[in-house]
């Protein structure tokens, strides 16, 4: 969607069904536009990635990798390389409800960011 999106969260995701589809909707709520979501799926075997393919089909700054199974830190770090993001957030999934108290210490140095609670 942007050449450089200047929020980037990324989530590395491994059978997470019961939570993605909040977490996605609490991240792309958010009142700032220039926001991507990276969800990189490390080869769940629950429902995940219908899941995270139906936000996929509805919100162009969603982008959806998928890769065999290699750790929770190998899918963030494949979420991170297709970054192109100047200020990168890391998104558990199962903190379901971002809050504004994750964004603070990025808002203060880029206040053109805001968060919203959802």
């Amino acid at each position: 969607m942007f050449d450089r999106a200047a929020g980037l969260l990324l989530v590395s995701n491994y059978n997470y069904a019961r939570y993605i589809g909040s977490s996605i909707q609490s991240a792309l709520e958010q009142t700032y536009a220039k926001i991507e979501l990276i969800i990189c799926d490390d080869g769940s075997t629950d429902d995940s990635v219908r899941v995270i393919e139906e936000y996929e089909h509805k919100d162009p700054r969603l982008r959806f990798i998928r890769k065999t199974n290699g750790g929770q830190a190998s899918g963030s770090n494949a979420a991170f390389a297709a970054s192109r993001g100047e200020i990168v957030a890391l998104l558990d999934l199962d903190a379901a409800k971002l809050d504004s108290s994750r964004w603070s210490r990025v808002s203060r140095r880029c206040p053109k960011l805001t968060w919203r609670d959802t």
